[in-house]
């Protein structure tokens, strides 16, 4: 059981990460496609 919750915990964390660094890439998109559409 101990380790069934183990599991999830590191499963949750991960996906956080992964979460948080997919929503700083889609960012930078965003922005480079700013400064684009800024300076044609």
């Amino acid at each position: 059981m101990t380790r069934m919750a183990e599991f999830y915990y590191i499963k949750k964390q991960y996906s956080n990460k992964y979460l948080q660094l997919l929503g700083i890439e889609i960012y930078y998109n965003l922005v480079c496609v700013c400064i684009l559409i800024s300076f044609p």
